[in-house]
This record gives structure tokens, sequence and C-alpha cells, in this order.
């Protein structure tokens, strides 16, 4: 926490010289606490959105270890707190990592930077649309992780049924034990033959004028 405030306070020291704008003292309180809340409601509204892709990644994540058979394995996440599936942990690191070699965290500076131009300091109207903009971002979320876990589920579903033709053809076998090491092996042979597809869709979506950033300046252009 002491790091994530300092972060914070660093960026705002980077922002401040730059900003163009600068609204005139607020004298009463209650326009004060609006304006407060206002830019409260902004910053929390800009992290949910971008938070969505690393959403995401945890719900495709969990579309493919269950039929892994990887639905049971978990670990623990420190940045959200709670116990999460093996691979949607993978895959969020390989995210992170990601965000990081496109250079993300510049972008996310600059969208900052932008968010003072589009939407000024001070008291202001504050639009229905960003309620709209924030469910059509969260809808979103689950298509990206659907997106992104379809070629893995659809190849672990062929394997089930190749599973299951195998044991009507061949009832000696038992396709329970056969089965979950060959679904295994079949997922992470996806996995690893995926790697290249991942990589070209997280970058599209981390790009600057990717997916993310495209539904930030629609939230931020709500609040005109």
């Amino acid at each position: 926490m002491p790091i994530r405030i300092g972060v914070a306070l660093a960026i705002t020291l980077l922002l401040v010289p730059t900003l163009t704008y600068y609204p005139t003292p607020i004298q009463e309180i209650t326009a004060l606490g609006i304006a407060v809340m206002r830019e409260l409601v902004i910053g929390l509204g800009m992290g949910f959105v971008v938070s969505i892709v690393f959403n995401a990644i945890y719900v495709a994540g969990q579309l493919i270890d269950v039929p892994m058979g990887f639905g049971m394995v978990s670990v623990l996440d420190p940045n959200i707190g709670i116990q999460v599936p093996i691979v949607a942990q993978f895959l969020n690191i390989f995210a992170t990592l990601m965000f990081f070699a496109i250079g993300g965290p510049r972008i996310v500076i600059l969208v900052l930077g932008k968010s003072f131009q589009l939407v000024p300091l001070g008291p202001g109207p504050v639009s229905s649309a960003i309620a709209s903009v924030g469910l059509e971002a969260f809808i979103k979320m689950f298509l990206i992780g659907v997106t992104l876990s379809l070629p893995a589920v659809a190849a672990l579903l062929l394997t089930d049924i190749a599973l299951g033709i195998l044991a009507r053809v061949v009832p000696q076998i038992n396709v329970f034990i056969v089965g979950f090491p060959l679904k295994i092996g079949v997922g992470l042979l996806i996995l690893a033959l995926g790697m290249p597809v991942y990589i070209w869709a997280l970058a599209g979506l981390f790009a600057s004028d990717g997916v993310i950033w495209t539904y930030v300046e629609r939230f931020l252009r709500s609040f005109l």
C-alpha cells in the first residue's frame, strides 16, 4: 500500500505541470464535496475500464481450467487476495508482462493527462451515460474472456468427443484414467501453440488505439 500511494503521488506531481485548466477557487463546502466525488467517480471508473482486460484473463483461465481438469487447482493471487485457477494466474502474469512490454504504463499516464483535458477539474455535470458505458465494458470483459479461451475450449471439447467415441468402440479402455492426462496434455499444447495468437490479441487490446482505451475515452466523454 505505501508503494501504491507513493506511485500515485509521483504520477500526480508529474501531471500537475501539464494541466492547462485551473478552476476558480471553490468557496462552498458543498461544491467542493461534489467536485471531489466527481473526480473520485472518474478515477474509479477509469480504473474499472482499464481492469476489464485483466479480469477477462481470469475469465478465460477459468473457462480453460475446468475442462482441462484444473478446476480444483488454485493459487493465491496477491493482487486481488483470493484463490484463482492456475491457468488464469499464468495468463494474468503473461498479460502483465505484455502490458509492460508495449509501454502500457506510459499509455496510462498519457491517458490520465488527456482525461484532464477532456473533463476539466472542478464541479460539473454527471451524465447517466456512464452506467451504460460501464455495463458495455463489463459485457466486453466476458466477450474477451470467451474469445481468448475459445481455441483451448474447442480443442478440449473435441478431445472429450474423441474419448466418448473411443469408449464406445473399445469398452475395455478406462477413459477416465486415460482422459485426465490426455486432456491436460492437449490443453497445455494448445496454450503453447497459441502463445503467438495471445501476444497479438493482447497487444491489440493494450495498444493506444485498442478497445480498452476506446472505452476509457467514451467513459470520459460521458461527463461532458
